[in-house]
């Protein structure tokens, strides 16, 4: 039985407010919520491309929305030297250092992903506040800002819409926040970090995963077309859209595989891997010039990131083609490899108990955050020993 099974049994429902009910599950980045107000039935979709179902003699396009990506699920900080991870579960914040919890802190709001500050002492954590009373406008978005050494939240920034995904510049003066809802699709808002106010909103046509070069002058946005959803779904192809911070102007625009939903900058700053998971392949774009070449893996990629050494990436893959509308190629279970991305081939390939969602690296050890069972994952780049990998309740001792 693996991710989608396991899912579809035993994914935990949360109460989320008084006045009706809400049923919230998630996986592979994908949620849907339910809300049930007194014979009034509101669907709440946060998910991965545009959704399209039929009821009675209308038919619906929703756009949706990313909600996991490598970038946001997990991060970890090369001065601290530590690692942050949501845990869905308990809904807080769990920070790690040397392999070891040291805090978990209770988020106020729905928690969906986090970035860390340059130096490490600071957690910006996107969230939906789903007992809003601009509930059905879309207005429930915040960023919340967390103090690592004071262990509570210090702030809540407003965001207009269901965010997406965040970055922080390299200098740790500005937020980058994707949102989107059905009232207000694709948008970006820059936060001024200094006086926690949004000081630039500009549109796109959606973004899954955001990314920014090692000087803050550009920003990377990963539309990932169509994601999937139904028997029946197939997905468009996605495009990565370059951005100016000066200008918000597009400056390049790469098309990559379908589905993509997470990318990764190698640690000089040349390349760029977009993960597409229905293709189950890599996209490599050189940055300089925004040529690419597709690297082939063995299933559909659900997280990536560079090595140290920007030679060699971590790819997480796997699915389960019945029950999504999976191509051929999908045909391998859950598990960790190490492609060579001079060479375009996998060097190694560890099983994993479980479909990893979100990868980050730091120094010589990958963490990985899976999708079902809360479960974490620590492999040793040394010695390809994988640890910490069993279903666990994220955020205790």
């Amino acid at each position: 039985m693996d991710v989608f099974d396991q899912l579809k049994l035993e994914e935990q429902k949360k109460k989320l407010n008084t006045d009706g009910w809400i049923e919230s599950f998630s996986f592979l980045g994908f949620g849907v919520g339910v809300n049930s107000l007194i014979g009034f039935i509101v669907v709440a979709v946060i998910f991965v491309g545009t959704f399209s179902f039929s009821f009675g003699n209308c038919n619906f396009n929703l756009q949706g929305v990313g909600v996991a990506s490598s970038g946001s699920t997990i991060a970890s900080n090369l001065q601290s030297g530590e690692v942050v991870y949501i845990d869905a579960f308990l809904n807080c914040l769990v920070v790690m250092a040397n392999g070891n919890q040291i805090a978990s802190i209770s988020m106020n709001n729905t928690a969906l992903g986090a970035a860390l500050s340059p130096d490490g002492k600071t957690a910006y954590v996107i969230a939906s506040n789903l007992n809003s009373p601009s509930f059905l406008s879309g207005d429930i978005g915040v960023l919340d800002v967390v103090s690592l050494g004071l262990k509570s939240v210090i702030a809540s920034i407003p965001i207009d819409g269901a965010p997406t995904a965040v970055v922080i510049s390299p200098d740790g003066q500005y937020a980058y926040v994707a949102y989107d809802f059905i009232s207000n699709t694709g948008s970006i808002s820059e936060v001024d970090l200094t006086s926690n106010k949004v000081i630039n909103t500009f549109s796109n046509s959606g973004a899954a995963n955001l990314a920014i070069s090692s000087d803050g002058s550009l920003l990377y946005v990963l539309d990932n077309g169509d994601g999937i959803l139904g028997m029946n779904a197939s997905p468009a192809y996605g495009t990565l859209s370059v951005f100016s911070t000066k200008t918000f102007q597009t400056v390049a625009s790469v098309s990559v595989g379908r589905d993509p939903q997470y990318m990764s900058i190698s640690p000089d700053g040349s390349k760029l891997a977009v993960g597409n998971y229905y293709d189950s392949t890599i996209t490599m774009i050189d940055l300089p010039t925004y040529s690419s070449n597709t690297i082939k893996v063995q299933s559909g990629v659900t997280a990536l990131a560079f090595l140290p050494n920007g030679n060699r990436l971590i790819v997480s893959s796997g699915s389960n083609s019945s029950l999504e509308p999976l191509p051929g190629s999908h045909k391998h279970p859950d598990d960790l490899s190490i492609v060579d991305v001079s060479s375009d081939n996998v060097v190694k390939q560890i099983t994993a108990p479980n479909l990893a969602v979100g990868v980050t690296v730091l120094g010589n050890y990958c963490y990985f955050i899976y999708g079902y069972q809360a479960g974490l994952g620590i492999l040793d780049l040394s010695t390809y020993k994988l640890t910490g990998s069993g279903p666990m309740n994220l955020g205790q001792n």
